[in-house]
């Protein structure tokens, strides 16, 4: 289920991202069409979830794209 089907909002998904640990982490991956593109993926429970957290990292270290929020 996705993140809005699970009854998150934008200020939710916050919420969960601020609240990750480095526990949390799963593994790091390429991307499935770019080999050179590196994915991190955490596993963070929330609530009665376990959420599937997947980002990509940009241009700037610091920043980031969410690229998938769901039920694990």
């Amino acid at each position: 289920m996705s993140a809005a089907e699970l009854g998150f909002d934008a200020d939710g998904i916050r919420e969960v991202i601020a609240s990750m640990e480095q526990s949390h982490f799963y593994k790091s991956m390429t991307s499935k069409y770019n080999h050179k593109v590196w994915q991190d993926v955490y596993h963070v429970p929330f609530g009665e979830y376990l959420l599937y957290i997947k980002f990509t990292a940009n241009d700037i270290v610091s920043d980031f794209w969410l690229l998938s929020f769901k039920e694990k």
